[in-house]
């Protein structure tokens, strides 16, 4: 399966909830990669 590409900055309460959600998402084996600027907070381990 291909990974998901997802903007990390995208929708209102970001990057909080996008990230919630992508690890959810990973947790579910779907692969998963953030789109942003590196280093941002918590986004680590994508």
């Amino acid at each position: 399966m291909l990974p998901i590409a997802v903007d990390a900055l995208g929708g209102d309460k970001a990057p909080s909830e996008i990230i919630a959600g992508a690890r959810e998402a990973v947790a579910a084996g779907i692969d998963v990669i953030l789109v942003g600027p590196r280093g941002l907070a918590g986004c680590e381990g994508f």
